[in-house]
């Protein structure tokens, strides 16, 4: 894959370049991801409607990452993938369904 040279918008590329780049940037944005995660689990009750719509967000794009783990990688890849994706959709979940129990709980001011 070094030796393959080609010309790309004008750079001059290899093969091993391109997948290697590739894999750096993919590595990057999975660790941005992963503490985001961790952000959003320190996100209590009352403030979870804010950032309910970025957890699912990351929820629906580790569903996504999981189809093409399957699709394109090994058996290692897409378990790890799904095991995340499943995690992800359960801390929402669950996150979710506390905040309803802190809504329903709250009480009320009256005038």
């Amino acid at each position: 894959m070094k030796a393959v040279h080609f010309n790309f918008n004008g750079s001059r590329c290899t093969w091993y370049g391109f997948w290697f780049g590739f894999g750096l940037m993919v590595s990057v944005f999975l660790l941005f991801s992963a503490l985001v995660a961790w952000q959003l689990d320190k996100v209590g009750s009352e403030n979870w409607p804010a950032v309910s719509a970025i957890a699912w967000a990351l929820a629906v794009s580790h569903l996504c990452n999981a189809v093409v783990s399957w699709a394109y990688f090994f058996t290692g890849a897409g378990i790890l993938a799904s095991a995340v994706a499943i995690l992800l959709d359960v801390g929402a979940w669950r996150k979710g369904k506390a905040t309803t129990a802190y809504g329903a709980s709250k009480p009320t001011a009256s005038l």
